[in-house]
């Protein structure tokens, strides 16, 4: 059960990593105990600092009971006590739901758990970075120094994917050696963009390219299963615990979260109406709050082994299309994401270039050649790009296969094998556009203002706009510092 659902093809490699964590676990060194020393037969029988004859050692002259100066201090026994290392609340609650497991079967009974909750999952069909389709931005660099903000391209996003996501995870090298880096590892990555922009598949084409272990802590899939405190502390230590076993092993684990503004959200205030409050229910779980605590704890225990040295080759990676959802906590969420051992990328909707090999990309899918079909000159590629703007490549992908059904394909197909034009026009495109949503620019300026406001662009252009009020802000504050130093000295 557990090889079906893990990973595909890897059955065979998997086995011999579930022995080898066994066998290390049963191999332990026999302590060997030292000889006890032999009994001496002279041993007095007197307390120490006593004579046979009874006569203080320390007296004067002989004289029982009398001695000159101060006593000699005894020396003390002193016992060594080992500090005994306090259970974490996961640990309580494993022991408490899978009872006395010897510790060779420990590690199996808690991937077996982790199975038949359904957060371990076979990764199907795992798309390939490829699929995340586009190219460099010609005109960003003319934007940068006129000082207007741009998305970044897609062939930019594929880069920083590849360099904090998929090498760390597939080489145990890169992943030391960015642990050992000023800047430090790469712990969790949040997406951040509209529905439709390809954060799903940059998740899984990560796990896909490094051949990890894939855990779902998505809300939609946990929330029935986190029940209470101790079911939530107990699969979360659950999931790190078997995560870094398999690491020692040479096998990486992504931890999918999706809809991550639900599992840092803020708590319902009595002020709201009815509405909000059935809103809220529907949005918030009482696991959540446990699940986000028992998540930092564990965020924060992903170090390197003392007796290897290496880092684990663990990997958060969360998903939000609501960055700015009225009941998350934006601070919370890129806290966790953001600060050290995080990264917050941004996917944007498609400019027009990419469209247009975005509209390419999906057509030939569907076995049919888009020079072929521009023969017809109502079919026009240049059009549709244009005219698909504010559409995500989700969005975009559905068009086609609403346009282009199976049985759609192999009639253009019969009529190209005649010698015949085909029919397909650019409408046909865009009544399919029509069914589906796209991103209104009222919506899209709250990812731009989230990412400028993450990655200090906003700070930047404040700064640029009044440099005067921005060095009085920094010089109140220095003084305000200095004034309390100066009271406190005062006191002291």
């Amino acid at each position: 059960m557990i090889l079906d659902e893990i990973c595909p093809n890897v059955d065979a490699q998997l086995l011999t990593y579930l022995k080898n964590i066994v066998g290390s676990v049963s191999k332990k060194k026999k302590k060997k105990r030292r000889p006890k020393a032999p009994k001496s037969a002279t041993r007095s029988s007197q307390p120490p600092g006593r004579a046979a004859d009874g006569k203080n050692k320390n007296s004067q002259d002989g004289k029982p009971g009398e001695h000159k100066g101060t006593r000699p201090k005894r020396k003390r026994r002193t016992k060594l006590y080992k500090r005994r290392r306090k259970k974490t609340d996961g640990e309580k609650a494993v022991n408490k739901m899978l009872g006395k497991v010897p510790e060779e079967d420990l590690l199996t009974q808690m991937i077996s758990e982790l199975v038949k909750a359904h957060i371990i999952k076979k990764l199907e069909n795992p798309k390939p970075l490829s699929d995340f389709v586009g190219d460099i931005n010609v005109l960003g660099s003319h934007y940068q120094k006129e000082d207007i903000f741009e998305a970044p391209s897609m062939a930019q996003l594929r880069a920083c994917v590849t360099v904090y996501g998929i090498l760390p995870l597939g080489e145990q090298y890169v992943q030391d050696v960015q642990y050992k880096s000023p800047n430090g590892p790469t712990k969790a990555m949040l997406l951040v963009g509209p529905k439709g922009t390809g954060k799903t598949l940059l998740s899984r084409a990560i796990a896909g390219h490094t051949d990890a272990i894939f855990m779902d802590l998505s809300p939609a899939n946990v929330e029935e299963t986190f029940k209470n405190k101790e079911k939530t502390a107990a699969y979360i230590y659950m999931c790190f615990k078997v995560a870094k076993k398999f690491s020692q092993h040479g096998k990486p684990t992504v931890m999918y979260i999706d809809e991550a503004e639900r599992v840092w959200s803020m708590p319902f205030k009595d002020k709201g109406s009815a509405e909000t409050k059935t809103a809220f229910l529907k949005f918030y779980r009482p696991c959540f709050k446990h699940m986000r605590k028992y998540l930092d704890e564990a965020k924060k225990s992903l170090k390197p082994g003392k007796s290897t040295g290496r880092a684990p080759r663990v990997l958060i990676v969360g998903n939000t299309s609501a960055p700015k959802h009225e009941f998350g906590d934006k601070k919370a969420l890129t806290d966790f994401f953001g600060k050290k051992g995080g990264k917050i990328f941004f996917t944007p909707i498609p400019d027009t270039s990419t469209r247009l090999q975005i509209w390419k990309h999906y057509i030939n899918k569907t076995t049919l050649n888009v020079h072929v079909l521009a023969l017809n000159k109502e079919f026009s590629m240049s059009i549709l790009g244009h005219i698909s703007a504010g559409y995500s490549a989700g969005a975009i992908r559905a068009a086609v296969a609403i346009t282009l059904s199976e049985s759609k394909a192999m009639q253009i197909h019969k009529v190209l094998r005649s010698g015949r034009v085909s029919s397909l026009t650019t409408q046909d495109f865009v009544s399919a556009l029509s069914k589906v949503s796209c991103v209104y620019k009222e919506e899209y300026k709250i990812f731009i203002d989230f990412a400028n406001s993450v990655n200090g662009e906003k700070k930047r252009r404040e700064i640029k706009a009044n440099p005067e009020a921005a060095a009085e802000k920094i010089e109140g504050k220095g003084k305000g510092k200095g004034k309390g130093r100066n009271k406190n000295n005062r006191r002291r």
